[in-house]
């Protein structure tokens, strides 16, 4: 019986792509490798790849834009076949993981790191909304590359995604490969966000609505504890993926932390509109501080326009003023998530 074996591969990032000139790259020589193999080039491949958006035109080549000396110099182009590839090693080290309890059960934590077709995963965090990993996710790297983009997940092994029959994923952060090569990422906490679980809407409420293709942009939803370096791997080091448990008491997770300070968020509502509701729907606004969270009043909406109220004694009449939310978050601001939601409800 024949069977296919894989021979080489080489990853490519979309919006790396995306940012050449004419969003392509013409003609271009890569190295084929194999994660089992290591470092060793299996082959060479010549080809060209195109990413438009809508509205953009590909750019028209002629017979000859082939010939050698006409490939585009966009600073990542490899001739062929002089390549020399160099082996590092991602190092990932997952303290700690906290998800926001919005509409959803405790998961049973999980985190994964992706670089291009590679991935490896933590343990799993007992099941909760908090959770201790002291993991240490090691991937290796081999330059050069036009993968650039790190992504972790966290992911509720609880639960299978009914698309595909995967893990369901909450929530993901990305890094920039080049960035951390550049300069490591010291023990800090990276903002998660994914799709938040929808409002409840009965049949009845959902009748004359038309759906938002933007209903599902993402939101906050958790955020990570973690360190990451990508360095020419020690001698005593091996180029593979890995997992290494790591040995960290709660003070010591603690400890690695961020400093923190107090912070204050305030939020006054006015008026809304182009909503995208049915007849029988109620908004209202919730505004988030990292895990912290303020509702607004339920709300009609009249012709897509709706009018924040105050609902205080006294204050009829006014402008809706929510709770003030205070909170102790890192004091860098870039670790410190702030967002506003408008779900919608029906009254039926």
């Amino acid at each position: 019986m024949f069977t296919n074996t894989l021979i080489g591969a080489a990853q490519f990032d979309l919006v790396t792509v995306y940012e050449y000139p004419s969003h392509e790259v013409f003609g271009l020589w890569v190295a084929l490798t194999d994660e089992e193999k290591g470092q060793t080039v299996q082959g060479f491949l010549r080809l060209s790849i195109t990413v438009l958006r809508e509205g953009d035109v590909p750019k028209i080549h002629g017979p000859n834009d082939l010939d050698d000396g006409m490939e585009p110099d966009v600073g990542v182009v490899m001739g062929m076949p002089e390549i020399n590839m160099e082996g590092y090693l991602l190092v990932v080290l997952i303290n700690k993981v906290e998800v926001s309890p919005y509409g959803i059960e405790k998961p049973a934590i999980q985190v994964r790191m992706r670089f291009g077709a590679t991935e490896v995963k933590s343990r799993v965090a007992r099941t909760g909304f908090e959770g201790l990993i002291n993991d240490e996710l090691r991937l290796p790297v081999f330059t050069p590359t036009l993968t650039d983009r790190i992504v972790i997940d966290i992911i509720d092994t609880k639960i299978t995604s009914l698309v595909g029959g995967g893990e369901k994923v909450l929530c993901s952060c990305t890094l920039s490969c080049r960035d951390v090569m550049r300069d490591m990422l010291v023990t800090q906490w990276r903002n998660m966000y994914g799709v938040r679980a929808p409002p409840k809407v009965s049949l009845l409420g959902s009748i004359g609505r038309v759906e938002d293709e933007s209903a599902e942009d993402t939101a906050y939803r958790g955020r990570l504890l973690l360190y990451a370096a990508c360095e020419k791997p020690k001698p005593e080091e091996q180029l593979q993926v890995i997992r290494l448990p790591m040995i960290f008491s709660k003070a010591e997770v603690e400890a690695l932390a961020p400093r923190v300070m107090d912070y204050a968020l305030r939020c006054d509502l006015y008026d809304g509109s182009d909503f995208v509701t049915g007849p029988l729907d109620n908004v209202y606004v919730i505004v988030s501080l990292g895990p912290y969270e303020k509702r607004s009043a339920s709300c009609a909406v009249t012709d897509g326009v709706v009018r924040f109220e105050s609902d205080a004694p006294g204050k009829e009449g006014y402008y809706e003023q929510l709770e003030e939310i205070r909170a102790r978050m890192p004091d860098d601001p870039a670790q410190v998530s702030a967002l506003t939601r408008i779900p919608r409800e029906s009254l039926a």
